[in-house]
């Protein structure tokens, strides 16, 4: 939540001060695209969706509020996080993280799931609901119409799961990796029967896959272009039909 305090405070700084580089503070609109768009989503639900009046509209490219898990489902990166940073055994573990150095948070940061790489769809953190900021579960807000009361426009494109897939599309290879591969990362509460009935929505057919459109083209590896496919749609295009 950090990076939204940091964000909400550029926002009052621009209604202070941007009159004298020739702006309008009444005409602020916000954009994001990818994490940017999740970090728009969530500032237009802070504060209960009391924007303050500071911005007049939204715009969300490929990025929406994410469903939270519960804290167990990332409390094993910050116990990792806090060994390797040399807190591990502190009393206080976050005040000790405040504290450590720089260059072995850094290393350790280094080793979590990225944008590219075999868990790239696994975001290591998520906003969470502090009480003040952020009342509540994004979604609790959305659902109750908790919501900053602008126009806004969000959206996504046919390909959003192209990046994502690119280590894991090189090393997967068969169908049964393929569902192995869902089962771990997204599906370990779902049977193996569960998991195949959902992993065949996206046949494997390389002219079927994303990037859509384009026949036999663009086959990095022999599952690339399936995964592609269901990732895109589960991480982004689904939600944006669910919400």
């Amino acid at each position: 939540m950090l990076k939204d305090h940091q964000r909400r405070v550029a926002m009052q700084w621009i209604q202070k001060y941007i009159r004298a580089f020739g702006g309008d503070p009444t005409k602020v609109t916000l954009f994001g695209e990818s994490a940017g768009s999740a970090s728009i989503a969530i500032h237009m639900i802070l504060n209960d969706g009391n924007n303050d009046e500071l911005f007049r509209g939204a715009i969300m490219a490929s990025g929406g509020i994410w469903k939270l898990k519960d804290y167990h489902y990332r409390q094993d990166l910050f116990n990792f996080m806090a060994e390797q940073s040399g807190c591990g055994q502190a009393e206080d573990k976050v005040d000790c993280l405040r504290k450590a150095d720089y260059g072995l948070i850094y290393n350790a940061s280094q080793q979590l799931p990225s944008l590219v790489s075999y868990r790239a769809t696994q975001v290591p953190w998520y906003p969470r609901p502090d009480g003040s900021f952020l009342k509540a579960s994004p979604h609790q807000l959305l659902r109750s119409g908790n919501v900053a009361k602008v126009p806004f426009i969000i959206g996504d494109v046919k390909d959003e799961g192209t990046i994502f897939s690119i280590i894991a599309g090189l090393n997967l290879t068969t169908d049964a990796e393929f569902q192995t591969y869902f089962k771990t990362y997204f599906f370990d509460n779902l049977s193996d029967e569960q998991v195949k009935k959902f992993t065949d929505l996206w046949p494997q057919d390389p002219a079927q896959g994303s990037p859509f459109d384009t026949g036999d083209s663009y086959v990095l590896g022999p599952q690339y272009k399936r995964l592609s496919a269901a990732i895109g749609d589960y991480t982004v295009r689904l939600q944006f039909q669910i919400e």
